[in-house]
């Protein structure tokens, strides 16, 4: 019996439009292609990956890939799929932490760079790519496609430099023309048909070495584009680190790790274990190479989006988190709160933050109090610790009131017993 081919659905995620990016580049990417799909496709970047499943909604066999967890797990649940673990555990050295595969023919990678190819068609919606990562992908790109392959690119013109863009182009595809637009209605989208990808060249990651000094010692970093600071240790994260103990035998989380700095000495200096999380594959990627890099073997390191793929029942000692300055509070809230959720009965909360006092108000109302250090660059590191639950019911008491005010309460229930 032949298992019927399923087909990857096309509906709509919970923005319920696409992305302005995205939208044109289907309908660039449809013009361009004959009644017939033959061969694979590689979508980078298509909100919800929207072109990959609709190559793969007519019998394709399409790849999407992007290094955003929370963008990865969209793209797989309005497919009606589940990011699952490959067989070798989710090692960068495969470039791939987390996947999902469809009977129907679409595959959804959760990476950094690109799954292994060839692939006969790509299209690269560079939306959330910062410029430098944006333009490292096209080496990753072309060196995954057949000789014959071709790419479809589309850049912001005002976030990507077209000047620019188009020169990286050349230098890794024979033939580059920059499109006319589909409409008036795409002014400012510029996009790129790249032809015959160039034979002999070795893509790679740009990687920046760096050092920091930490109680005495100096390690070796290594940053890469598309996280936080790739250069150097943030000086908020520097600053943190300043007001951080740790006693023997605790466990420490370094909540969106990034390059995985505190998770790694930390390990290094305290002798602690430590789990390092992100939501970036390119941050664990990195995070990885730290930590065999400073041989620090106590570090473990996960994907996560935020709280959602930590168990529920893991506690922590110390938990550390530089939370993104330049989102709204709803983030740094949840980040908060599932601290709370995940400390052990004093365990301690560290936060380095900008603005001081939103989060100073919220870690007093949930926590019942926080220190503050400032510094002069403007960073403040916020400390809670979450207290056990008889001191907690000491420090607040009941307020009973006076005897006057009691008299009142009495008549007050007295009056509804006899309405009633």
């Amino acid at each position: 019996m032949v298992k019927r081919r399923t087909r990857p659905s096309l509906r709509r995620g919970p923005g319920g439009e696409l992305a302005r990016s995205t939208s044109w580049l289907q309908v660039v990417l449809k013009s361009l292609l004959p009644s017939h799909l033959d061969g694979r496709l590689l979508d980078i970047g298509s909100a919800e990956g929207h072109i990959a499943r609709l190559w793969a909604s007519k019998e394709g066999q399409a790849t999407y890939c992007h290094y955003q967890l929370s963008v990865c797990r969209q793209a797989a649940t309005t497919s009606g799929m589940r990011l699952q673990q490959p067989l070798d555990q989710g090692l960068p050295g495969s470039n791939c932490w987390l996947w999902a595969v469809d009977p129907g023919g679409l595959q959804i990678v959760f990476t950094d760079l690109v799954p292994a190819g060839p692939y006969a068609v790509a299209a690269f919606d560079t939306r959330d790519y910062e410029t430098a990562y944006a333009l490292e992908m096209v080496e990753h790109i072309a060196a995954e496609l057949d000789d014959d392959g071709w790419l479809l690119s589309v850049i912001d013109g005002g976030s990507i430099s077209p000047t620019r863009w188009e020169d990286k182009l050349r230098i890794w595809f024979g033939d580059v023309r920059v499109l006319d637009l589909p409409s008036p209605k795409a002014r400012g989208l510029v996009f790129f048909l790249s032809r015959r990808p160039v034979r002999g060249k070795m893509s790679s990651v740009e990687y920046y070495p760096w050092q920091v000094t930490f109680r005495g010692r100096v390690y070796e970093f290594w940053g890469a584009p598309g996280v936080f600071s790739p250069k150097s240790l943030d000086p908020g994260t520097a600053f943190m680190l300043e007001h951080i103990e740790i006693l023997p035998g605790e466990r420490l989380l370094d909540l969106g790790c990034g390059t995985g700095a505190v998770a790694v000495l930390t390990n290094k200096e305290f002798g602690i274990p430590a789990l390092a999380i992100d939501s970036s594959a390119r941050a664990l990627r990195l995070a990885a190479m730290n930590r065999e890099h400073n041989l620090a073997e106590g570090v473990e390191i996960y994907p996560s989006d935020g709280w959602a793929d930590v168990e529920a029942a893991a506690v922590f000692d110390v938990i550390a988190c530089n939370p993104p300055y330049h989102t709204d509070f709803s983030v740094a809230r949840r980040f908060i709160e599932g601290a709370f959720e995940h400390l052990r009965e004093g365990g301690r909360l560290y936060l380095v933050v900008k603005r001081v006092d939103w989060y100073a108000n919220r870690l007093r109302s949930l926590f019942g109090g926080c220190q503050v250090f400032t510094n002069d660059e403007g960073y403040a590191v916020l400390v809670s610790q979450r207290r056990q639950q008889g001191l907690r019911k000491k420090e607040k008491p009941a307020k009973v009131g006076t005897r006057k005010h009691q008299k009142r309460l009495e008549r007050a229930r007295q009056r509804k017993h006899l309405r009633k």
